[in-house]
């Protein structure tokens, strides 16, 4: 079981959004991301771990960001605002080719098996060994988070402010409860 995560490092979050400075990141509802990987993945969950879908999702490793986020126009660094979990995607991506290969119509008796077992590893906190072309891709998991700057991605530094936000501010990365379509990845 995973314990809480401390941050020797910076986080770092993606987003499709030009956010402004002190903005609070916040899931006020259910994510949209793959909805097949997420209930295999929230089927799985022990109850001490948050749940992904309303979490907002960080990286300690600005290289990451490319892998873990759908959309990452916009790199910021940012400060948790409450507890943090740091969970190998490595295994929810093994387990996502499962699924796809499944789709296709590529199936074998053990996949459900080995996609239960690749859920579990995910949410043990436990670093993937695939080899040397997959290496393990750690994602840090909080309910919230405040943007400190913005980074550019190639060079892992501070790009010049160019805003403010108001300390209440909230952040757009996820639409309204009135608008009914998730925006495309």
């Amino acid at each position: 079981m995973p314990s809480l995560y401390t941050r020797p490092k910076p986080l770092f979050h993606g987003s499709e959004f030009p956010l402004d400075l002190g903005t609070l990141l916040e899931c006020r509802r259910r994510n949209h991301m793959d909805s097949e990987l997420e209930e295999l993945l929230e089927r799985h969950r022990p109850r001490a771990c948050p749940s992904r879908a309303f979490s907002i999702f960080m990286a300690d490793d600005i290289k990451a960001i490319e892998h873990l986020c759908l959309n990452h126009d916009y790199v910021y660094r940012v400060a948790p605002t409450g507890p943090c979990w740091r969970f190998d995607h490595a295994w929810a991506n093994r387990a996502y080719k499962i699924l796809v290969a499944q789709e296709s119509g590529c199936s074998h008796p053990v996949a459900r098996n080995l996609l239960a077992a690749h859920a579990r590893e995910y949410w043990s906190g436990r670093q993937s060994n695939f080899g040397r072309f997959e290496p393990p891709l750690w994602e840090v998991l909080s309910p919230g988070a405040m943007i400190l700057s913005e980074v550019d991605l190639k060079t892992g530094r501070d790009v010049p402010v160019r805003r403010e936000a108001p300390a209440t501010a909230m952040a757009p990365d996820w639409p309204s409860e009135e608008e009914d379509d998730f925006p495309s990845p």
